[in-house]
């Protein structure tokens, strides 16, 4: 067996789990982390003990035809067939949500520019409104001075005549 360097244990792997080998096995080409070593190493004892005298096995060529139609290369499949829909369904959404936040988007614009045009609208309302006032008084301030500029001319005249008699 060899170290291995940034490879996945080939049976955790297989069950979706993901550590890190830390050996190679060259006879069964497959990457080991330290856990499935143990194992590994017991199996391969075992093996080797039990079936030295194995006879009437099949060729490799007539099991490998039959390996294409085995429950772990349609478990493959129908994994596969999974995630190719997971991923669709992930694209979908994602489209979805780019539709959204452009709707929201175009929402969020004529919301604000509605609120300004109130807004402008509003101050107009209260320019027209302080200028009014302000003008209201510039008039009544000339009115008072007019009248009392006017009553005073009459005190004036009026001294003059009692100033005279």
């Amino acid at each position: 067996m060899a170290a291995v360097t940034s490879t996945n244990c080939t049976v955790c792997e297989s069950q979706s789990i993901i550590k890190t080998a830390v050996k190679w096995c060259f006879e069964c080409d497959e990457a080991f982390c330290p856990d499935c070593l143990k194992y590994h190493s017991n199996v391969k004892i075992c093996i080797n003990s039990t079936h030295k005298n194995c006879t009437d096995l099949p060729p490799i060529e007539d099991v490998a035809k039959d390996a294409r139609n085995s429950i772990a290369l349609e478990d493959i499949k129908e994994r596969l067939l999974n995630l190719k829909k997971y991923y669709e369904r992930l694209r979908l959404e994602k489209q979805s949500n780019s539709k959204e936040i452009q709707f929201q988007s175009k929402t969020i614009i004529e919301h604000v520019k509605s609120t300004r045009l109130e807004l402008n609208q509003h101050l107009d309302r209260l320019e027209k409104e302080v200028f009014q006032k302000v003008s209201d008084l510039e008039t009544n301030a000339l009115q008072d001075k007019e009248r009392i500029s006017r009553g005073l001319k009459d005190k004036e005249d009026r001294l003059d005549e009692l100033n005279k008699a």
